[in-house]
């Protein structure tokens, strides 16, 4: 694997999949990105096992390929770069980043063990107003409850039809509700319980303009929210 990015877009990918890198993880990988280089694209992808997310960047890729590097790691050295332009390659268990005075080498991890990307592509619904879903998942998830040994109360009830798009939390001691009428265009009803935290998260970096589709996987056991935006 060997590719060329700017710095700045490729520090942005990184910046934008950083709300599903575990910290906590028995499982080491979870610290780290999956960085997968294919023709004229890089794509990024992190999970803690309740939430993923994925975003991809322009590159000129010379070989492609894929591996697991501690995104932490990453970030604070691309953070630190001054170039304009960052070659990355990877030797072996090593993924060297190369500027145009300094190369920086940083031992991968087992890519066999990471998980894989989630099959989820039946279409439900598509979010109109993005810039109002956002305020309403921001203002609901603070009601929700921190207590992970409640799990079902540290999630959104988010529920749809085609008139009306509520959202619900509740710690038990406080409720919030937001009706959402307009938002929204559905493909099907439903109904979910979605970790706020992962919610909120992407309430904070989906774009306000566009519209954001959701997709459930065939056992409608997972969501995939898409930001084209």
């Amino acid at each position: 694997m060997r590719f060329e990015v700017l710095k700045d877009d490729f520090q942005r990918s990184l910046q934008l999949v950083q709300h599903s890198v575990s910290s906590r993880s028995v499982m080491p990988v979870l610290s780290g990105v999956m960085i997968e280089a294919d023709e004229g694209k890089v794509s990024l992808f992190t999970t803690d096992l309740e939430s993923s997310t994925t975003t991809q960047c322009e590159a000129r890729v010379e070989a492609k390929g894929a591996c697991v590097v501690s995104h932490r790691l990453l970030l604070e050295l691309f953070r630190d770069l001054k170039d304009e332009k960052v070659i990355l390659e990877l030797t072996g268990n090593e993924l060297q980043v190369m500027g145009e005075n300094n190369t920086f080498k940083l031992f991968t991890m087992p890519k066999d063990d990471y998980p894989g990307h989630p099959l989820v592509e039946t279409p439900v619904m598509e979010i109109l107003d993005p810039r109002l879903f956002s305020h309403s998942v921001q203002v609901v998830s603070k009601a929700a409850s921190k207590d992970e040994k409640r799990p079902t109360l540290t999630g959104v009830f988010m529920d749809f039809d085609k008139e009306e798009l509520r959202l619900v939390s509740t710690d038990s001691y406080r409720l919030a509700v937001m009706r959402l009428k307009g938002a929204h265009r559905t493909e099907q009803d439903g109904s979910y319980i979605i970790p706020a935290t992962a919610l909120s998260s992407f309430s904070k970096i989906m774009g306000e303009e566009g519209v954001v589709r959701v997709f459930r996987d065939e056992g409608s056991g997972q969501l995939r929210f898409d930001d084209n935006g």
